[in-house]
């Protein structure tokens, strides 16, 4: 007797509310015109019996509506670069619309979010093989605002979240936006002023990037010291005390030292044949910070808040003159340009683009 849709579905039923669940694949073993869309939601609403991501490759295209692909990357983030045997993308790119890839954007963060405080410094990191650079800036701002709304504003546990109510969730903010249509060559990504030019200095330079935990001081020097040839320490990272003649003797005329308190890691004596600038780094939101913490994410956020608040606010405001840079985790070209001027400036310097050399030169005494 042939198998009807009815029948397949009763069968997938009866399988979940069987004792045994040992099938590798369900889908695969259904004839293709007999994936229905109840059937595709019935095994992805059973992540506890189906291994979803074997069953992934064989939805049917027609159960791939928007609000099922938002439910699929919703559970599982990495799915956007899935292919197939063909090297094809399995979501394909006109499934890709704005409220698909926000889904995407909001399980990435909540992903990583939770990676973090598992593991720390070394979680894990999501990145889209995919073209969405028309969308990326403002996809990166939506899932901030969604994911601050999630676990701040309702204090909701985003560890014990799951996928459906989730997606209430982005469906509720999405019901409040403009849903952005950019034509690619409305949008374009910053372009870094400054790649790589050294700087012509009549003394050594040493640059101190200060800041909290987690204000990403250590990602922005690290930046910094490859666009000015700079030498740079991370004392997250150091075994032993630097020497700084050492580094200027065998490496090259600029340092960049990043620490919670860079101001003071060394002495006058020490410093006194440098020229100093202190940078310091401050989160856009100590909400952001807590989520982008590799550490402290474990600890309550008003905790957190509070203690970052009482030790930091007023620790660097004796710095003369300091550079301040704004961190929401996410313009680091365009900090690195601003600060890049902004050293220009103060060290009577020009930018000198030869083609082949690349270089910031002492301005002449006219041009002072």
């Amino acid at each position: 007797m042939k198998k009807t849709k009815e029948m397949v579905y009763n069968e997938v039923v009866d399988y979940i509310n069987a004792s045994k669940h040992n099938r590798p694949c369900t889908l695969s073993t259904i004839k293709k015109d007999l994936r229905t869309k109840d059937v595709v939601e019935l095994i992805f609403s059973r992540p506890d019996i189906f291994k979803l991501d074997v069953e992934f490759p064989f939805i049917p295209e027609n159960c791939m509506d928007e609000e099922f692909t938002k439910f699929l990357l919703l559970d599982n983030p990495k799915r956007i670069n899935f292919i197939n045997e063909k090297k094809e993308y399995l979501i394909k790119d006109e499934y890709l619309t704005y409220p698909v890839l926000l889904a995407f954007y909001l399980s990435k963060y909540i992903y990583e979010y939770k990676s973090r405080k598992v593991f720390g410094s070394y979680s894990e990191k999501i990145y889209c093989k995919r073209d969405i650079l028309m969308f990326e800036k403002k996809l990166a701002s939506d899932a901030d605002k969604l994911v601050n709304e999630i676990v701040y504003k309702n204090n909701e546990d985003i560890f014990r979240l799951d996928v459906n109510k989730t997606l209430c969730y982005l469906n509720e903010y999405l019901s409040t936006i403009e849903i952005p249509k950019f034509k690619d060559d409305e949008y374009e990504r910053y372009k870094r002023k400054y790649t790589y030019a050294k700087f012509d200095l009549e003394k050594p330079l040493l640059i101190l990037v200060n800041g909290m935990p987690d204000s990403g001081k250590s990602k922005i020097a690290e930046e910094l010291s490859y666009v000015i040839g700079g030498f740079h320490i991370d004392t997250d990272k150091i075994m032993e005390r630097p020497n700084l003649n050492n580094i200027i003797n065998e490496y090259c005329n600029v340092i960049i030292l990043s620490d919670t308190y860079a101001f003071q890691f060394f002495s006058e004596r020490e410093i006194e044949d440098f020229q100093v600038i202190n940078i310091i780094v401050k989160p856009i939101s100590i909400e952001k910070l807590h989520r982008n913490s590799k550490y402290l994410t474990g600890l309550d956020l008003d905790i957190h808040k509070k203690n970052e608040l009482d030790k930091f606010i007023h620790r660097y405001d004796h710095l003369e003159n300091p550079i301040i840079v704004i961190n929401d985790y996410e313009s680091i070209d365009e900090n690195i340009d601003i600060i890049v001027d902004e050293i220009k400036d103060r060290l009577l310097l020009e930018f000198v683009d030869n083609g082949s050399s690349k270089k910031f030169v002492r301005k002449s005494k006219k041009d002072q």
